[in-house]
């Protein structure tokens, strides 16, 4: 057989096999009740990945891959908007996501102490994003951002320009920042690793 004759027969069978498809008598599965779009597993979704710069940051999650997504509410919620996801993910094993729930200043006190103070950001950071933790898992006897005590929000800040070099985190347990009841874990430093 020819090449050309080849190349005539396997583009026939091709052509042969697309028409066929869907012409058996398999019905095609059912719509889901509730169906929810949801973000990329954090295995399968891009991230930026950052090496510790800080003792804390090295002895709670060393590395760490930080990846935003954004989620769709469900079709049956009252809650109509899409959320912003971040999810942390180190290499000790911490597991976080939070939804955005906005942003502040860094002149928010904390504990009597300064945002600004407390992540020891520049003179130029104007804002901190807010993260309402959703999700927090640490493999057993591993450390969690607040130690025994549950997470509720992780503040983040990156400056501002088309690569962040660097970021911060602050975890605080209890109510919002800036609230009475809003209780100081840990800060938290990293520098961008190189791309692997």
């Amino acid at each position: 057989m020819t090449a050309r004759a080849w190349c005539m027969a396997f583009a026939l069978a091709a052509f042969a096999g697309a028409c066929d498809r869907g012409g058996g008598g398999e019905t095609p599965a059912a719509p889901e009740a509730n169906p929810e779009m949801q973000a990329p597993a954090p295995e399968s979704a891009p991230g930026r990945r950052y090496r510790a710069s800080s003792e804390t940051a090295r002895a709670t999650t060393g590395r760490l891959v930080v990846t935003l997504t954004t989620r769709m509410p469900d079709a049956a919620a009252k809650e109509t908007q899409a959320s912003e996801i971040l999810s942390l993910r180190g290499e000790t094993g911490l597991l976080m996501e939070g939804a955005l729930e906005g942003s502040i200043g860094p002149a928010v006190a904390v504990e009597g102490q300064t945002i600004r103070s407390l992540m020891d950001l520049p003179v130029e950071a104007s804002r901190v994003l807010v993260y309402r933790v959703v999700e927090e898992t640490a493999p057993e006897g591993g450390q969690r951002f607040c130690g025994a005590r549950p997470t509720s929000r992780v503040l983040v800040w990156e400056p501002e320009g088309p690569v962040q070099e660097e970021l911060r985190l602050l975890t605080l347990s209890g109510d919002p920042p800036g609230q009475a009841g809003a209780q100081l874990c840990m800060a938290l430093a990293y520098e961008r690793a190189e791309a692997n």
